[in-house]
């Protein structure tokens, strides 16, 4: 018996599907229309910009880099298809996004922002039904919790490509679970057409497909018809390298502030840093088994000097985007105040060492956990840029991955995912701040 026919057994016995459905159909029909209302009365408080905006002709609710998308989906729905010289990304989203327009026959930002919204949550039920194929009786919390996660429900109602990016990694990700590893590297290269960097998350397809056929079982020889079966992720893999040496780099446009190789290990401590505040109901609850786990381990303990030190040498954000004269984005809020002193850069590395300490105990429910750990660190430090919407994916796998035995921990997450989410909205949508 294979672990699709394991789930199949496990769904009789546990609540119908359709409930669920109906509950996650609820929030999302109320928070869909909370967030599109908010955005869609809010007025820009950045007085300067609004009036750079204007003199463009573009709306002044445009918040950061929706300038630049919606340009590029605006000038496909009018059949100019020349690419936006800031655009780093290949232009699927904003295809995708200009076909629809044409449909609607209607451009303007609401317009564009309600379609990319609804996009946003097709990803929510993608991932609930990939959540359901791990774990069924869990999937409703484990699908809340993500849908109110900030760094989710905020870009659900913008013009960015990082929401659609998730529905077709997510879509991936369940053919995979479903053990169909061919449609699942055939989607895995749609995504490339949204965001280049979506290639780390690929290689998850690869456990998911054999803990699909094989579950925990991993002999050489069943890990070998794995790597076998995914000869479409592997062939998508040398198409990228093509790719990559003949655009010299993975940015389209905008290359110099987007350089093919770099090192943000920046991204890893804000991360960390961000993570111990996010999932602080969680890591309240998990404390008592991480002190045993430590405490079992005292060799563990030895290496908080260490690590300690490469972290005061290592905290730089040199990017241009980084700087403070960039305030607006509480991204560079958090970082300056972090660096602010040495005495604060210190403190700062005890909730960095508890997450870092709490994401790497937690127990998976799919196996290899740590090459899983390993492609999210890489996926992170690939960007030399810090910014906080590269978190999306990496919160996301930890909450779909993580093997629950306390459901209302989950609901008591989500609640607080969901409060902070409807703090930062006004802020986001009056132009006040940005992620």
């Amino acid at each position: 018996m294979n672990q699709n026919d394991k789930r199949e057994e496990q769904l009789k016995h546990k609540r119908p599907m359709w409930i669920d459905l109906c509950v996650l159909g609820l929030f999302m029909t109320v928070l869909g229309t909370v967030g599109t209302l908010t955005f869609r009365q809010a007025d820009s408080v950045q007085v300067p910009i609004v009036k750079q905006k204007k003199i463009q002709g573009l709306d002044p609710r445009l918040l950061s880099d929706e300038i630049f998308h919606y340009r590029q989906v605006r000038n496909f729905s009018e059949g100019n298809y020349s690419i936006v010289p800031e655009l780093t990304t290949l232009p699927g989203y904003h295809a995708v996004i200009a076909a629809i327009v044409r449909l609607t026959g209607s451009a303007t930002v609401d317009a564009v922002r309600l379609s990319s919204t609804v996009l946003g949550l097709l990803a929510i039920l993608v991932f609930f039904f990939v959540s359901r194929c791990m774990q069924p009786d869990c999937a409703l919390p484990t699908s809340l919790t993500f849908f109110c996660m900030p760094v989710f429900l905020p870009f659900l109602f913008l013009i960015y490509t990082d929401v659609f990016s998730f529905l077709i990694i997510m879509s991936a990700y369940w053919c995979a679970c479903s053990d169909r590893p061919l449609w699942a590297g055939l989607i895995g290269l749609m995504s490339l057409f949204v965001r280049q960097d979506n290639l780390p998350w690929l290689l998850l397809l690869v456990p998911l497909v054999h803990w699909a056929k094989y579950g925990t079982d991993q002999t050489r020889l069943k890990i070998w018809h794995t790597l076998c079966r995914n000869w479409v992720l592997w062939t998508v893999m040398l198409l990228f390298i093509v790719f990559l040496l003949v655009n010299r780099g993975v940015a389209i446009g905008n290359r110099q502030m987007h350089p093919a190789f770099g090192l943000g290990l920046a991204n890893i401590y804000l991360f960390l840093f961000l993570a111990f505040f996010l999932f602080l109901p969680s890591l309240v609850v998990s404390i008592p088994n991480l002190a045993r786990r430590c405490g079992g381990q005292p060799w563990s303990l030895l290496m908080i000097i260490p690590l300690f030190i490469v972290y005061l040498a290592t905290f730089k954000t040199p990017h241009p985007f980084n700087q403070s004269r960039f305030s607006y984005y509480l991204t560079n809020q958090i970082l300056e105040a972090m660096q602010s002193s040495l005495f604060i850069k210190s403190i700062c590395f005890l909730p960095i060492l508890v997450a870092g300490l709490y994401l790497f105990n937690l127990k998976l429910i799919i196996p290899f956990h740590r090459p899983i750990q390993l492609v999210i660190v890489l996926a992170l430090v690939a960007h030399p840029l810090v910014q906080i919407r590269y978190y999306l994916v990496p919160l996301a796998l930890f909450i779909l991955f993580q093997k629950r035995t306390r459901t209302m921990v989950d609901y008591v997450q989500a609640a607080f995912f969901l409060v902070l989410s409807l703090i930062m909205l006004p802020g986001i949508a009056g132009g006040r701040f940005f992620p």
